[in-house]
């Protein structure tokens, strides 16, 4: 449907008070809460103490030594930059992306669309919500930076260089993450998990690729120039680091958490001054997520069922409004239909009203399980085929590429059923479906048994592959899937959607990628192999479920 043609004010009319309800709607969120402790957590390990082998900056110098700087107020300003910046580019986008297929689902997309509202100060809208509430989030920092000061700083605490970093770095980050956002949920093939998994994947393009390849190094190595495009900023924190360091070997900076062998030698640092080119370079991300924006304008349909993608019946497709890519309704419909067992108990026909066939119900636990494991199967789309290959591939990998192919089986298989607990819920049809009398009475047992079910039957593969290469690694998948079951049906069921699961497992497996063995949940790249790792991810599932079935309990006594 086309606007309405009015005047260029009143199309702006419902413009803050979107963004309002929109960041109100997410702080209300559980997810908030666990990005908040997120943020903390890891701004606590970012950040380590001065006196270890650990630290978020470290350059060698030409004597060979190792040097990191003093935690002064300049160099707490940048770790926290730093923190802000990549992680909330890297993960706040599964924070914030959903809230147009949202309004598509509830139907005020189309009541919006009917008002004089216009398409950009909608988007437009969304975007600053987005940014919003990320911004929020990235102020989580702030107060252990200023502890980390208070028990271990040098010099005076400035307020310029503990500010400025944090105020240059992170509004292009959250930007741009929040541009993107939208421009995946109105471009074509990429709304829903398609998009998640794409983000996931091209994150090293965004975030790396492209502002290394816009920078330039001399002869001896050292960068040489901003980079106009770089949301997270980076590269642009190397550069101006390198600059501000008198003696240091090319190449040989390393920003991030890092570890040593011997603790580094502090040294004083300044920070780095806030010249003109820096602030040029930083709005010039501004720049580009304006055109995103424009770009997500072409694309977007005002919730016109009319541009939207037709069945060949003539009808649109089910689930282009879902944010996984798959219209719920009908498949609690069919949950219904396949966990209610009748029969007769005659078969000839009835001669009189006391001749009626007497009709049974069975209920059967295990046909609802087995119900809603095959719904998951369906609701993946195409994503399933993607997923047995996955596995397929996984069993007969060289060595050396195993682990990396049940990375990836484990991120598709997160995403495939991260939203599977909460159907009913989005659908409006809980008490529908809940009220058959063949479901089981938990919801939280039935989804975690249902995933479990899903889960092992598409992994199978891998767990005959793991178990080729003993038995603490085969013990670590299936402990390992039996926990992702675990959380994701906890996790959906608490929140009312996927993505804070959705989160948690990309935070999870960028983690691991990255070099922590700790995190391997389902020991695929050989790490967490030890009984005691295998009994704390299944503990913290099992807490995770009782947290859901004593929200199960307080909500049947009301």
């Amino acid at each position: 449907m086309s606007g309405p043609v009015v005047s260029g004010s009143a199309s702006w009319l419902g413009f803050w008070p979107q963004v309002g309800a929109e960041v109100r709607s997410r702080l209300r969120s559980p997810a908030t809460l666990v990005a908040l402790g997120v943020i903390l957590l890891g701004a606590f390990f970012w950040i380590p103490s001065p006196t270890g082998k650990a630290a978020s900056i470290t350059w060698r110098g030409s004597d060979g030594l190792v040097y990191a700087p003093e935690q002064s107020a300049a160099y707490l300003g940048v770790a926290m930059a730093m923190l802000s910046g990549i992680v909330l580019a890297i993960f706040g986008f599964y924070l914030v992306v959903g809230a147009i297929a949202r309004d598509r689902r509830s139907g005020l997309g189309g009541l919006l669309a009917a008002t004089p509202l216009s398409n950009l100060s909608y988007l437009a809208a969304k975007v600053v919500a987005h940014a919003s509430y990320l911004g929020l989030l990235s102020l989580a920092s702030l107060p252990v930076g200023i502890y980390q000061f208070l028990r271990f700083g040098r010099g005076d605490f400035e307020i310029v260089p503990f500010l400025a970093p944090l105020l240059l770095i992170v509004p292009p980050s959250i930007l741009f993450v929040a541009t993107m956002a939208v421009l995946f949920e109105v471009t074509p093939g990429l709304k829903g998990r398609v998009g998640w998994v794409v983000w996931f994947l091209t994150l090293g393009l965004w975030l790396g690729a492209i502002p290394l390849a816009l920078s330039q190094r001399d002869s001896e190595g050292r960068l040489q120039r901003l980079p106009w495009f770089d949301p997270a900023g980076a590269l642009a924190l190397d550069v101006l680091i390198e600059r501000s360091v008198d003696d240091i070997e090319p190449k040989s900076l390393s920003t991030g958490l890092i570890f040593h062998q011997t603790p580094p030698v502090r040294v004083p640092w300044r920070g780095f001054p806030i010249t003109p080119s820096l602030v040029v370079a930083r709005a010039a991300n501004l720049v580009v997520c304006a055109a995103l924006l424009a770009l997500a304008l072409l694309f977007f349909d005002r919730f016109d069922p009319a541009r939207t993608r037709l069945s060949l019946r003539g009808a649109p497709r089910a689930g282009k409004g879902d944010p996984q890519g798959a219209d719920p309704l009908p498949e609690v419909t069919a949950t219904v239909a396949a966990t209610v067992a009748v029969t007769t108990a005659a078969t000839k026909a009835p001669r009189s009203l006391h001749d009626l066939p007497t009709m049974t119900v069975r209920p059967s636990a295990w046909a609802a399980v087995l119900a809603d494991a095959k719904l998951a199967w369906s609701g993946a789309n195409w994503l399933r085929w993607p997923l047995v290959a996955l596995s397929l591939a996984g069993a007969f990998a060289p060595t050396p590429a195993a682990g990396f192919v049940g990375v990836g089986f484990l991120l598709v298989l997160g995403l495939v059923i991260s939203e599977a607990p909460a159907r009913e819920s989005l659908a409006g049809a809980g008490p529908l479906v809940f009220s058959q009398p063949s479901v089981p009475a938990s919801p939280t047992l039935w989804k975690f048994a249902s995933l479990a079910v899903f889960s092992f039957v598409l992994g199978a593969p891998l767990v005959v592959r793991s178990l080729t290469f003993g038995p603490a690694r085969g013990v670590a998948f299936v402990s390992g899937l039996i926990a992702l079951a675990g959380f994701a049906a906890a996790f959906g069921l608490l929140s009312g959607g996927g993505k804070l699961f959705s989160v948690l497992l990309l935070a999870l497996l960028y983690g691991l990628l990255n070099g922590a063995p700790a995190l391997d949940l389902c020991g695929v790249m050989g790490g967490a192999l030890s009984l005691l790792a295998r009994l704390s991810y299944l503990g913290a599932a099992v807490g995770v479920v009782a947290l859901s079935m004593a929200r199960e309990r307080v909500a049947a006594s009301r």
